[in-house]
């Protein structure tokens, strides 16, 4: 919220929430731009290997069977849980 004509004729130095350069907007600034270069290199390395291998086909058979994804999912959630 801006600040109030009797707030601002205080003279006190105002406070965060009511600054355009405080530490919660620096944080999340830093943060979306964090966010951004990870989605960016995700997407680069996918086109990446998109045009490298354009014929690659999928195995056959999975490197990891459903039962113990589902399984370690399960332990997972529970350990999340119980901490």
């Amino acid at each position: 919220a801006p600040l109030t004509d009797e707030e601002a004729s205080r003279g006190e130095p105002p406070l965060h929430s009511r600054t355009f350069d405080g530490p919660g907007l620096w944080g999340m600034c830093v943060t979306l731009l964090a966010d951004g270069t990870l989605y960016l290199s995700l997407l680069f390395g996918w086109l990446y290997l998109w045009t490298v291998s354009p014929n690659k086909t999928l195995p056959d058979v999975s490197a990891i069977s459903p039962v113990l994804m589902g399984l370690s999912g399960a332990l997972l959630t529970i350990a999340v849980t119980l901490y």
